[in-house]
């Protein structure tokens, strides 16, 4: 239900702005545009935006989803997002971007929670919780082991390096996904204008054809 509301959102705000703009051309063209083809250009002028914003959207959300099956990321639209680690685990945000867990990709099982601060060793995950404890979570046996504070951690691990949960996933996701949404972005943009410039010439070329008739 996450991402239908996010979607839903999406849409509704896509229509107020499409709206307002629509408005504004219609406007400007009203008043300025003095040839002819005006009402054909008023009603061209009122759609486009909807047309452009509501194509960008959805051939970008395809794009995206396309890329995060194919790269096992997500696409960063809902409620919920993630990075996989090591043996089909994920670094899993529910909601807030504050605390993380680890949960199994496959099924979504939660293992460790509250998770703000994390490193990635190959199979072994390093973290600190929001209860100020820290962890070591070993992905080939499950095996959760609880350390009071830091120094505990540190004398079973050498060189601690953790960083910011969010961070770790912002970074590991670009890294994974790479330039892929960044093209889906431009192919989904070309796309909108190849569409918004077909919509115009249909509509002026019937415009055409009437008048020659």
């Amino acid at each position: 239900m996450g991402l239908l509301f996010v979607i839903f959102f999406h849409f509704i705000a896509i229509f107020i702005l499409s709206f307002i703009i629509g408005i504004v051309a219609l406007l400007l063209i009203y008043f300025l545009d003095k040839g002819e083809k005006k009402k054909r250009k008023l009603f061209i002028g009122f759609s486009a935006p909807f047309i452009g914003f509501y194509s960008l959207y959805i051939f970008a959300f395809l794009g995206s989803v396309f890329v995060s099956e194919i790269k096992n990321v997500d696409m960063g639209v809902g409620d919920a997002w993630f990075v996989p680690l090591e043996n089909k685990y994920e670094l899993l945000f529910i909601n807030l971007p504050e605390t993380a867990f680890i949960a199994k990709h496959d099924n979504g099982e939660i293992l460790v929670s509250d998770i703000t601060d994390i490193e990635e060793r190959n199979n072994i995950i390093l973290g600190k919780k929001d209860s100020d404890s820290f962890f070591s979570f070993n992905t080939d046996t499950e095996e959760l082991k609880e350390f009071d504070n830091k120094e505990a951690l540190s004398k079973a691990y050498d060189k601690i390096k953790l960083e910011n949960a969010y961070k770790f996933y912002s970074e590991k996701r670009d890294d994974i996904s790479g330039s892929w949404f960044i093209m889906v972005g431009i192919i989904s943009l070309l796309a909108s204008i190849i569409l918004l410039y077909v919509f115009k010439r249909i509509f002026l070329i019937n415009f055409n054809l009437k008048k020659s008739n």
